[in-house]
């Protein structure tokens, strides 16, 4: 059973050179993200998916997904409990 409402798939490959897993997911091309820069609060709009933890054990920066036809690096890796949102560039 799926953590997901409705789950995407895709593959997930560690820059290390491991295993290239297939894993649910749910992808967000408008994922909203607050960051500071000197005092001041910017809201950034930036492609994010959300995987279980357990699909994705050890996440790394440089970490690859492909979903669709499109690849993905792992720039950012938010965890939060039994899940990680991990914030993405092409």
């Amino acid at each position: 059973m799926s953590t997901f409402k409705d789950p995407n798939r895709g593959t997930y490959t560690p820059a290390s050179g491991g295993q290239a897993v297939e894993i649910d997911l749910h992808f967000d091309k408008e994922y909203k993200q607050v960051i500071e820069q000197e005092g001041v609060f910017v809201e950034v709009t930036k492609k994010a998916a959300t995987v279980k933890a357990t699909d994705v054990p050890a996440p790394r920066h440089g970490d690859t997904l492909v979903f669709g036809s499109d690849t993905y690096t792992v720039r950012s890796i938010i965890p939060s409990g039994g899940l990680t949102t991990l914030i993405l560039s092409e």
